[in-house]
C-alpha cells in the first residue's frame, strides 16, 4: 500500500475480524507504537455516527473480556504511571492523608470492617491465603521487618486512639521514651501517677494458641514464651503498677476492647 493512501472500509472489517480475540506479543505492540509516534492520530477531529460509535465501544469491550489482554494492558500502564516520581509522589502522599484520616477510619469501620458479613469474606480469603507457603513466608518477613523499624505499629495505633478517645493519660512509651526504674523494661503505655500499663501482644510474637495452632513443638515454645510474658508482668506488679494485656485479635471486637480499657482506666483491673 503507497503512503498516505486508505484502506476501504471493508478491508479494515476484515482486518479487524481477523485480530479480534487475539493477544499481540508485546514487541509486535512495540513495532506499532514506533510507527506511529509523530503521526498524528486518524480519528483526530472526525465526527462518527451513533453506530460507529457503537461498534467501537463493543470493539473495545471484547478486547477487554481477555484475560491476558486485561492484565498486561493494566500491567504496563500501571507502571508507566508510578515510574513517574510526581505521579508517585502525589498518589502516595493522598493515599496516606486518607489512610490516617479518623473520619474516614470511622466511616470504613462503620460501613464496613464492623460488619460481620465483611469479617466473614475477610477472614475466609486471609486463611486461603496463608495456605499458601510462599504468600506466609513473604507476609512474616515484612512483619518482623516492620517490627523493627516503625512504632508504633498498627495494634498500638489503635490503642492510642482509642486512649485519645476516652482521653485518658496513659500514654505511649513503647518507642523507648519511658523505661520503668529497677526492671530494666520498656512497656507499651504507662501512668506513672495511677501506676498503670497497657501490654499490647502482637499475635505471633507472643505465640498466640488461637491463631498459631500447628506450630512445629508448640507447646515447649507457647510456654516458654508465656513464661517470659508472665515474668516481665510481675517485676511490674511488685512496683505497684496495675498490668492489661490486649491482645492483637481482640483488637477485632473493637466496642468490647474499648469497653475494657474503660473499666481498667477507672477500676484498674
Amino acid at each position: 500500500m503507497k503512503k498516505g493512501s486508505h484502506q476501504t472500509l471493508k478491508s479494515r472489517t476484515q482486518m479487524s475480524d481477523s485480530h479480534r480475540g487475539k493477544c499481540l506479543s508485546k514487541e509486535h505492540c512495540e513495532s506499532i507504537t514506533n510507527g506511529l509516534t509523530g503521526h498524528a492520530s486518524w480519528s483526530k477531529g472526525k465526527q462518527f455516527s451513533s453506530e460507529i460509535r457503537k461498534g467501537m465501544s463493543e470493539n473495545q469491550f471484547r478486547t477487554w473480556q481477555n484475560d491476558v489482554v486485561r492484565r498486561n494492558k493494566l500491567s504496563d500502564l500501571n507502571k508507566e504511571h508510578w515510574s513517574i516520581p510526581e505521579f508517585k509522589e502525589k498518589t502516595s502522599a493522598k493515599i496516606r492523608g486518607v489512610a490516617n484520616d479518623p473520619e474516614h477510619i470511622a466511616w470504613m469501620r462503620e460501613e464496613y470492617w464492623d460488619k460481620p458479613s465483611y469479617k466473614k469474606c475477610k477472614s475466609r480469603t486471609t486463611k486461603k491465603l496463608w495456605q499458601d507457603p510462599e504468600y506466609a513466608k513473604n507476609v512474616m518477613q515484612k512483619s518482623i521487618k516492620g517490627s523493627m523499624t516503625k512504632r508504633p505499629n498498627r495494634p498500638e495505633k489503635q490503642i492510642i486512639e482509642i486512649l485519645k478517645s476516652l482521653e485518658s493519660n496513659i500514654k505511649y512509651v513503647g518507642d523507648g521514651t519511658h523505661w520503668i526504674l529497677n526492671t530494666g523494661k520498656n512497656p507499651d503505655f504507662v501512668n506513672e501517677e495511677t501506676k498503670k500499663i497497657i501490654e499490647v501482644y502482637g499475635c505471633y510474637w507472643h505465640c498466640c494458641k488461637k491463631h498459631f495452632p500447628n506450630v512445629e513443638d508448640r507447646d515447649s515454645i507457647i510456654e516458654k514464651q508465656h513464661r517470659k510474658d508472665q515474668q516481665r508482668i510481675n517485676k511490674f506488679k511488685k512496683l505497684g503498677y496495675s498490668v492489661l494485656i490486649v491482645w492483637e485479635h481482640e483488637l477485632k471486637c473493637y466496642k468490647k476492647i474499648i469497653l475494657r480499657i474503660k473499666k481498667f482506666i477507672v477500676e484498674g483491673v
